[in-house]
């Protein structure tokens, strides 16, 4: 009994590390804070952010920002479908290396993000950790688990300047701390109990700074028209080695363009979009780089729906004042095009937002603050 005991602790040891990884591949496109709202809109996020979180995704967009907005909290999580639940979910009470048979072939991905964000007109700052995992195992003659992993934590700060009235550009200086593993490890190093070397041979480990550029600009009317472009990790993100682990990878540039138009009238916004990413990327074929979106918003719900990377993705949010509720459910491509390896993702968010316009006053658009608010 205390060797089985032992065996399922070393086991969800094993499967926690896994919690804070991503799937290693060069398909599955690595976008870091990615909020749920978005996720639902097709991963169209460069044109409609949230007020408080302009920071994170272009920083041009402060100079559109009027009042006080600040996002106290912003907590998600995500996993691939309900089948990869229940195909792990009796993880902890399996012994031996046969005990995992049923589970080659299968992949369980898992996801969170914490951040809190303060918009200002022209001036922004957020603190996040990011996470993204993966546990799978492969070669059954010779078992390994694979336990790569991505876990950051870090600080944005960012500012715009204005060009013309509708204009502006912006940028954003971001400090990463990435803990990470790339690679595999035999199972029975997991199933014997030696997580010592199990943890020295996947762990990486590297501090880094990266600048983001953007340029933004809207046009005003019955229709409000906006244009995105942002260089996210200019010349790429590097990591410093912190001590005896090796370097984590760095994050590749990443070029976004976006253009979306808003339709307010009365108790209905409506919004639809579209954006390119990694645009300079060749290795990514361009049905991965295209992401639609489109959302509709009424007092207290939102309907939401896109394509991501060539599948449909949904959503919806609720609005309960300064507390809000997000969901989505879309594919993301593991393979090297569109239609090769689509694997269903599920994400959930719950967000505390307070927000205060020019004369410092609540602002609670009638359950809409979702919008950008526009200088007037």
């Amino acid at each position: 009994m205390r060797n089985g005991f032992r065996n399922q602790m070393h086991i969800w040891l094993s499967a926690a590390i896994a919690f804070c990884s991503f799937r290693a591949g060069a398909a599955d496109l690595f976008d870091m804070n990615v909020p749920t709202r978005a996720q639902g809109m097709g991963g169209l996020y460069s044109v409609f952010p949230e007020n408080s979180q302009v920071v994170m995704v272009n920083p041009a967009l402060l100079g559109f920002v009027s009042g006080i907005n600040w996002e106290v909290v912003g907590l998600s999580a995500a996993v691939n479908g309900v089948d990869a639940v229940n195909d792990f979910k009796d993880l902890g009470n399996l012994e031996g290396v046969g005990a995992f048979n049923s589970l080659y072939g299968k992949n369980l991905w898992l996801g969170a993000n914490g951040r809190t964000s303060l918009a200002l007109p022209y001036f922004g700052i957020a603190a996040f950790q990011d996470v993204k995992g993966s546990f799978s195992l492969e070669n059954p003659a010779f078992p390994s688990l694979n336990l790569n992993y991505t876990y950051d934590s870090g600080f944005n700060g960012g500012f715009a300047v204005p060009i013309t009235e509708n204009s502006a550009v912006g940028v954003t200086v971001k400090y990463i701390d990435r803990q990470s593993a790339e690679g595999a490890v035999a199972l029975g190093t997991v199933v014997t109990g030696d997580t010592d070397a199990l943890l020295e041979s996947v762990r990486r480990r590297g501090t880094a700074y990266g600048v983001d550029l953007g340029w933004a600009a809207q046009t005003k009317g019955a229709m409000n028209s906006k244009f995105s472009l942002v260089w996210k990790d200019v010349g790429n993100t590097s990591f410093l080695r912190v001590g005896d682990a090796p370097l984590s990878s760095p994050i590749y540039n990443n070029l976004i363009a976006g253009v979306g138009t808003e339709f307010t009238s009365g108790l209905l916004d409506f919004r639809v979009g579209g954006e390119l990413r990694h645009m300079m990327n060749d290795e990514v074929s361009f049905g991965q780089k295209v992401h639609l979106g489109t959302e509709i918003s009424l007092p207290l719900i939102d309907l939401r729906a896109g394509i991501n990377q060539g599948y449909m993705t949904y959503g919806f949010g609720m609005d309960f004042l300064i507390m809000q509720l997000d969901f989505a459910q879309y594919f993301q491509e593991l393979g090297a095009y569109p239609g090769q390896t689509p694997e269903n993702r599920v994400q959930v968010e719950l967000r505390m937002n307070l927000s205060l316009d020019t004369k410092l006053s609540f602002d609670f658009k009638d359950g809409k603050r979702r919008r950008l608010k526009q200088r007037r």
